[in-house]
């Protein structure tokens, strides 16, 4: 590489022909083998050079290069002007464009922004540019955000040699695909940003955002970020614009620029065993040796494998160095926004065509190992739980993107100020296949869980955790996560405290009669219910703990073969929220497990505050002498029969659906229902006429001061829902009546 500043000669190819003089003062960017990016100065002018250095296809990347920029002016798009192009001296190709003054791509400006407000504005600026590209043809093949360019409130477009001018706008598919590589850049994205910068966007197209475009963005999200991430190490191996290749016989060594240049590398490759025995030894062994030095008054660790032998340093050339892994991890963790030391370097020391040792260079992290954190007697024991907690969210991260770390002790993970930090990452492992990914994920949870039982109370918190993160990447309902105790395994809202979980609620299930927390509450035979209060935030909250009981032997001989009563109260209860009907909010699913069999099972529900079933209502307004209360017993009724054709509209059927398993509860001028005992609840695609008959007989055997105007009442509100019914309502009338009869001569109700 020539040394700055040089002076280029250009014989120009376009517009008014001659030679020009550019003076070359410093180096923008580099893909070796295809072009260079210069700042240079030309007639007293700040400009932008770029030399195209392929062997073959230079003159077309010119091409492409200059007639994008030509077409872009033409649209009325901002971008940089192309000033002239042509040959240098040596043959090869260049174009010359203005340089746009105090500007900076949209990737550093980011890299800058530390709120996520500004973040999100930033993003929403680009997508608007963006937008008005699509309107006008212009598709970009190589979208990023550093060929965006930012100068005062200006967005320019750059390297137009990638983008393909079409006659018609970008079609809605492949817009979705672009708006879905941009959003892999924004550092603090989740569904309610995304969704937020996507509005944006398709309100500068005329489109509406729906659900099909934000389930293709997600998709493509993820397809993306794994692409990136593997494109991005591939450059962090070459002298690109952020690191810098040192090749000779002795070395082959990797800087990022910010660290050191050239000469400044050449300087410390050369001095860095002195400058470790001069630091603060961390580590000295046969394999590794470690220490915490200063270089130009930067605080970094030199990380060294040890030469142990000829064998050993053949199976490091071949299968690369620990060094090298080391400092590719580093980069895919903090792409993938997992904390763990800077990777600043890694240097290969060779002898003849075999890698002789290696050093990983990595920035230095104030900290306290994990081991000393457990065991510091100044750590209370809430700061040691919260501890563990960030550490299992870390861990989480990491396994949800499939990641093992392979050596998970203590002292390779590092309490600071801003969070745990992951370090020691030569043995991380990236799969692809799921039963592999298992395994070396069970070897890092025993790794982990083998300090920690220096309580008994830690320990606990600890398995709670790390279970509940080993089950997040599995598909569960949204708001939910699944943990493991014992022989329990557990289905939580994630915003419940887990100490309750862990510690009140599975250590006491067996003693409820005994726990001043739960307080009998009454119930069917074939069912334990429980109040059960805490206090939230210094809140009192009241929820309900249902255990199921099994009806007989056969009964538990069944379950073998389905689902356990709490799980499929569990899942109808979900259904029935999702499709706009009121139920008690479900906390939790616990299943305690004796090898194949379900031995307990129970589900906790918060309260449904001030209510009281509709049965019960019903019975206290048909008593009252108020005039008012026999006007609300119709409001309500006629919303109960609104709420049912809404049910069986949807083909959804409740298992028992009797006047006791309604909740009712005022609010300002209308009826709530909410819906209880749902474990026989079900949905069809067309609800069968056997199930709605059997849900209109278990309603019209309510007696209790229901009048034939009652019933009527009810049933015309029913069939507005329920056309079906309406079409037939005198046969369906008769078929209701029958089967009440028959029913209540055979069986005694108990209201």
């Amino acid at each position: 590489m020539k040394e700055f500043p040089f002076q280029l000669i250009v014989k120009r190819s376009s517009l008014n022909k001659g030679k020009e003089s550019l003076l070359c003062t410093d180096l923008f960017r580099t893909i070796p083998g295809r072009r260079a990016i210069y700042d240079a100065m030309w007639n007293d002018k700040s400009v932008v050079a770029k030399v195209f250095s392929h062997k073959i296809h230079a003159r077309r990347h010119l091409r492409k290069e200059w007639q994008g920029l030509i077409q872009l002016q033409k649209l009325e798009l901002s971008s940089p002007k192309p000033l002239f192009y042509g040959r240098t001296e040596d043959g090869q190709w260049i174009i010359v464009l203005e340089k746009i003054a105090e500007s900076a791509t949209i990737l550093d400006v980011l890299n800058e922004t530390a709120e996520k407000q500004k973040e999100i504005d930033l993003f929403i600026r680009v997508y608007r540019e963006l937008a008005k590209q699509h309107n006008k043809g212009i598709f970009q093949k190589d979208l990023h955000l550093g060929n965006f360019l930012m100068a005062g409130n200006r967005i320019y477009t750059l390297d137009p040699s990638k983008m393909r001018f079409l006659r018609h706008q970008v079609p809605r598919k492949k817009s979705v695909f672009q708006l879905a590589l941009l959003l892999c850049c924004l550092p603090t994205s989740d569904i309610r940003t995304t969704r937020v910068i996507c509005e944006e966007y398709f309100n500068a197209r005329g489109w509406h955002f729906d659900k099909s475009d934000e389930a293709l963005l997600k998709k493509q999200m993820a397809l993306y970020r794994r692409k990136g991430i593997r494109r991005a190490l591939k450059k962090s191996l070459r002298t690109s614009r952020k690191y810098l290749k040192i090749t000779n016989k002795q070395y082959s060594a990797v800087f990022e620029k910010d660290f050191c240049r050239k000469s400044e590398a050449l300087e410390f490759i050369e001095q860095l065993d002195v400058l470790m025995d001069s630091g603060q030894i961390l580590k000295k062994g046969d394999s590794i040796y470690v220490s915490h030095i200063v270089w130009n008054n930067k605080n970094i660790v030199v990380k060294r494998y040890n030469h142990k032998g000829f064998i050993h340093s053949l199976r490091h050339t071949i299968k690369k160095t620990r060094a090298r892994r080391g400092w590719l991890h580093g980069h895919r963790l903090r792409m993938l926004h997992i904390s763990t030391p800077k990777p600043l370097a890694y240097i290969e020391q060779r002898k003849g065509l075999l890698i002789w040792q290696s050093y990983l260079i990595t920035e230095y992290v104030e900290g306290q190992k994990l081991w000393h954190f457990l065991r510091d007697d100044n750590v209370t024991e809430g700061q040691k739980l919260e501890g563990i907690r960030q550490v299992v969210k870390l861990l989480d991260k990491l396994w949800k993107s499939r990641i093992t770390h392979g050596d998970l002790k203590h002292t390779n993970i590092l309490i600071t100020k801003k969070g745990p930090v992951l370090s020691d990452l030569d043995g991380m492992m990236v799969h692809r296949w799921e039963l592999l990914y298992r395994n070396k994920q069970a070897k890092d949870v025993e790794r982990f869980l083998r300090k920690t039982n220096i309580s008994p109370a830690l320990i606990s918190y600890s398995k709670l955790l790390i279970s509940s993160a080993r089950d997040s990447c599995k598909k569960l309902p949204e708001g939910f996560e699944k943990m493991q105790i014992d022989k329990w395994t557990i289905c939580a809202r994630k915003d419940f405290p887990k100490y309750y979980i862990g510690n009140i609620v599975l250590k006491n299930y067996l003693s409820y009669e005994n726990n001043e927390l739960f307080t009998r509450v009454p119930s069917s035979e074939h069912a334990d219910v429980f109040k059960y209060s805490i206090s939230l935030d210094t809140v009192g909250r009241l929820f309900y703990l249902k255990k199921y009981l099994y009806r007989s032997r056969i009964d538990f001989a069944k379950h073998l073969f389905r689902p356990s009563r709490a799980r499929r109260a569990f899942n109808a209860t979900l259904m029935l929220l999702k499709n706009g009907f009121d139920t008690p909010a479900v906390i939790g699913l616990f299943e305690n497990h004796t090898g194949p069999f379900c031995t307990d099972n129970l589900l906790l529900t918060d309260e449904v505050k001030s209510s009281k079933t509709l049965a019960q209502l019903l019975n206290e307004m048909c008593q009252s002498p108020d005039r008012n209360n026999f006007t609300q017993k119709r409001v309500l009724i006629e919303a109960f029969g609104r709420t049912i054709g809404r049910l069986h509209a949807k083909g959804i059927f409740h298992g028992d659906l009797r006047l006791g398993n309604v909740l009712v509860v005022r609010e300002e001028q209308k009826w709530r229902l909410f819906f209880i005992d749902n474990e026989r609840t079900k949905q069809f695609s067309g609800l069968p006429d056997g199930l709605r008959l059997k849900n209109l007989v278990q309603i019209n055997m309510f007696r209790n001061g229901i009048t034939n105007s009652d019933r009527l009442r009810f049933f015309r509100a029913y069939l507005k829902n329920n056309p079906e019914v309406a079409n037939n309502q005198r046969d369906w009338t008769e078929r209701i009546l029958t089967k009440t009869s028959f029913r209540l001569q055979n069986k005694k109700m108990v209201f």
